[in-house]
């Protein structure tokens, strides 16, 4: 029996799928568009969101009711931090180079379809920044989404960049850079 043929709990099956949603949202979530998205009925997304919310892995607005990632969600991230050597490693270099330097520096991740800090180093220098972990950066209005831009696929980026450019052209009188700038 191969792998990905071995028995699984569908239950938890069910949970990632409620889950990736919280993930891939850029928000707060309502319990209907859960259940839409996930293809499952709301009452079993309830039940669901319910253990969850117990067991602190989700959130909920009292005032909305909408439905976020809670406390346990940021220790698995940290704890996936520490236990996977290619983020430990990059988190220790950024210490060092933050030693080195003195400067502020961050780590950024390609993370929920975009640039997002990971970690940010205050540095020695007094600087007044509004930079911490989980704040996500343009493609085409950063530097660091330049970087990305240059080497990830074209089909990863791309999509981005032209909704990054629609809503740039939406907005009158804002400067934007046209596809053929930002490619060069």
């Amino acid at each position: 029996m191969k792998q990905s043929e071995a028995r699984g709990i569908q239950s938890i099956e069910v949970s990632g799928r409620i889950i990736n949603v919280l993930l891939e949202s850029p928000g707060p979530v309502m319990l209907k568009d859960i259940a839409a998205k996930t293809q499952i009925a709301a009452a079993q997304v309830h039940a669901y969101l319910s253990s969850f919310k117990r067991m602190d892995l989700v959130e909920q607005d009292p005032h909305d009711g909408r439905y976020a990632l809670g406390a346990l969600a940021l220790r698995l991230g940290l704890a996936y931090r520490d236990s996977y050597a290619p983020m430990r490693n990059a988190s220790r270099t950024l210490a060092v180079i933050e030693d080195r330097t003195g400067l502020m520096c961050a780590l950024v991740i390609w993370s929920n379809g975009r640039p997002t800090a990971f970690e940010v180093r205050a540095g020695r220098q007094v600087m007044n920044v509004n930079l911490r972990p989980g704040m996500s950066f343009s493609v085409t209005g950063s530097p660091v989404g330049a970087v990305f831009a240059a080497f990830l696929p074209a089909e990863v980026v791309d999509p981005l960049i032209a909704q990054e450019q629609n809503a740039d052209r939406a907005r009158p009188g804002q400067w934007h850079m046209t596809a053929d700038e930002f490619a060069t």
